[in-house]
């Protein structure tokens, strides 16, 4: 009897608006308050930890800091518990930070591995080819393939079924098919999903979800009126905070805007015009007879209290002209 503990696309050196320093502190807070613990208070003899690939995101570079962090979080769960990360699309170079490390497994190949005599698990990793899903006779897989957008989806499904279950790394997105379970990060990276890991227990054929409760989600709200700056406190905590404001709101509620961005933790801030954006609207159909409709948006501009009233109405002639072409 064992169990498999699976995570996948860890995407450790992800390139965000946050600094790789915040974001690194994200990471490590996670792991080692949640992920590590949870592994020491229920490892038993014979489990093992299966990566489902993604270690590192779509990069030929990695922060220093960032790779120290990977190899000595890999270095302390090693000491608890085998490892075996299967080799996703975007691992072909960064894997070889951990491949000198005892008790983590790299699988580049297809392979079968056994932990115990009536107990065998398929690792398949992106370089599969689909006929290496037959030569393995095993009671579970492990894999990392963009099956959902192959021209040939249905023949790998059937093809899968012949496992009791199936663990599948490529998406970021957690989902079901069949019996094959799509992984994706265990932490939000840029929207709210339900995120974490997975504990297979082959004794039982059952497996749980263990959510990720402690990462920051990433939010985006639009604040279109005065009444939208009145963000509940609670909104805050533990996300990260991605605004778009509508530029006209700046006039009369500048510093309280301003307070609003300095006293939290903002991950992106972004401006809208509406009106430019709705002038543009009413441009498109216009012909030699509306010209005194564009002077008099020319004039409302011009008779505007906006401390940019000077490069909005360039961008309004920008627009104009753009429409005559």
């Amino acid at each position: 009897m064992s169990k498999i503990f699976i995570i996948s696309n860890t995407n450790f050196n992800l390139s965000k608006s946050l600094s790789s320093k915040e974001w690194l502190k994200n990471m490590d807070y996670y792991f080692y308050n949640e992920f590590v613990p949870y592994l020491m208070a229920n490892v038993q003899p014979n489990d093992i930890l299966i990566h489902l690939g993604n270690l590192l995101c779509k990069t030929k570079t990695i922060d220093l800091n960032t790779l120290k962090f990977i190899q000595d979080l890999f270095e302390k769960i090693s000491n608890i518990l085998p490892i075996y990360i299967i080799e996703g699309e975007n691992d072909s170079l960064g894997l070889n930070i951990l491949k000198n490390f005892n008790n983590i497994h790299i699988i580049k190949e297809p392979t079968e591995i056994e932990i115990l005599l009536d107990q065998r698990f398929a690792l398949l990793p992106n370089n599969t080819r689909i006929e290496d899903f037959d030569n393995f006779d095993s009671e579970y897989c492990f894999f990392n393939f963009d099956y959902l957008n192959s021209h040939k989806k249905d023949i790998i499904v059937s093809k899968l079924k012949k496992y009791q279950k199936c663990y599948n790394g490529f998406y970021d997105k957690n989902g079901a098919n069949s019996n094959i379970k799509n992984l994706g990060a265990p932490y939000n990276t840029e929207r709210d999903d339900k995120k974490g890991f997975i504990v297979l227990e082959t004794h039982t054929n059952k497996d749980k979800f263990v959510q990720n409760k402690l990462s920051p989600n990433f939010k985006k709200i639009s604040i279109e009126k005065e009444s939208d700056l009145n963000i509940p406190i609670e909104t805050f905590r533990n996300n990260y905070i991605s605004l778009n404001i509508n530029k006209q709101l700046l006039i009369d509620n500048k510093l309280k805007i301003e307070m609003l961005i300095s006293e939290h933790d903002i991950v992106n801030v972004s401006y809208t015009d509406n009106e430019i954006l709705k002038d543009k609207e009413e441009i498109v159909d216009l012909n030699e007879s509306s010209l005194s409709l564009n002077e008099m948006v020319i004039d409302y501009i011009n008779q505007s209290p906006s401390e940019n009233k000077t490069r909005i109405l360039q961008e309004f002639k920008n627009i104009v002209e753009l429409n005559k072409k």
